[in-house]
């Protein structure tokens, strides 16, 4: 069984963005744009997927944990300020 051909940054952008639809952010306050933050994101977790061999799998969940736990964090920090 062969491998299936990795997305392009572009792809895997776009991929990532429609996720983003249910929980949206104010990109407008920020002096980066929502495609190219995307862009640069994708370009990253493509190279980090790319060159891990045999232990790929498991670096890319480690490093989507790690996300998901600083976004918890950051959500837990920015109620805290609402209060």
């Amino acid at each position: 069984m062969s491998e299936r051909p990795l997305p392009t940054v572009k792809q895997l952008a776009q991929i990532s963005m429609a996720a983003e639809e249910g929980d949206p952010f104010d990109w407008g306050t920020l002096n980066v744009s929502k495609q190219v933050a995307y862009e640069m994101m994708a370009n990253h977790a493509l190279s980090l997927y790319s060159t891990q061999g045999n232990d790929r799998d498991i670096i890319l969940l480690s490093a989507l944990t790690k996300a998901i736990v600083e976004n918890f964090v950051l959500n837990l920090k920015l109620k805290q300020y609402e209060k």
